[in-house]
């Protein structure tokens, strides 16, 4: 498997970026790209080119992307994530610098558009885990939204616990463990559209994740917490697909 991360970086996106290099080769990894969001994106992808540097991974290629969205002004959230995107984590000084040409131009040369390849990746049974903005992006309907590549039987509203700074940490069961996570600008899983779609995570009475075939969908964060429970579930379930149309 072939891909690139597409990133805010952010403590959140650190973490996540962390664990995929701990888990896939240069080969695997072929870049990452960067845009506005958590924070601005010259501070996002400075971070980008940190974290490589600390895992000692700097081959891995680095392209700056849009630094506002298409719609609406930039929200970040410093007060999340510090000034710095990282808390004030002392990642080294990064000794190369992005790419010159941008996350856009790469993206268009890399190919098809990634969209589509990830579309098929799932249709073909890859087990795939979203979170938060994810799940939005394989939702068979959205609202609030545009249907994006609808692999997973829900209807999901965006940003339905409110903006960035209504964002929160709250009690979750999942499957048969309860701990806290976050909930950033969560959207919520609104309704459910085939028996074939089951319930794994419960935020109060509210559905929070769900499953169906070879895909997971969760409304919260939980490579935040990282705990024994959800890392080895998450062991189980990509790398030995134990889950994978388990459910």
């Amino acid at each position: 498997m072939k891909f690139i991360i597409d990133t805010d970086p952010g403590t959140d996106d650190a973490v996540a970026i962390l664990i995929a290099l701990a888990h896939f080769t240069d080969e695997e990894l072929l870049a990452i790209t960067t845009v506005g969001g958590n924070v601005g994106v010259d501070v996002g992808t400075r971070n980008a080119l940190r974290i490589l540097e600390h895992a000692k991974r700097n081959s891995i290629p680095v392209y700056k992307g849009e630094s506002e969205p298409l719609n609406r002004d930039l929200l970040t959230a410093e007060w999340v994530h510090g000034t710095d995107g990282l808390n004030g984590v002392g990642f080294p000084e990064p000794s190369k610098s992005e790419e010159s040409i941008g996350a856009v131009d790469y993206i268009t040369e890399f190919g098809k558009t990634p969209l589509t390849d990830l579309d098929q990746l799932i249709k073909d049974g890859i087990p795939t885990l979203t979170t938060c903005a994810g799940t939005i992006l394989l939702a068979k309907e959205v609202i609030g939204g545009e249907v994006t590549i609808p692999n997973i039987d829900i209807e999901v509203t965006r940003n339905a616990y409110g903006r960035q700074t209504e964002s929160f940490e709250g009690s979750v069961k999942f499957f048969e463990n309860e701990d806290i996570y976050c909930f950033i600008r969560a959207p919520k899983i609104s309704k459910i559209l085939s028996d074939t779609v089951n319930v794994i995570a419960q935020h109060n009475d509210e559905i929070v994740g769900v499953a169906q075939k070879n895909v997971v969908s969760l409304t919260f964060h939980p490579e935040l917490n990282n705990d024994e429970y959800y890392l080895n579930w998450l062991n189980d379930f990509i790398k030995e697909g134990k889950n994978v149309r388990s459910f």
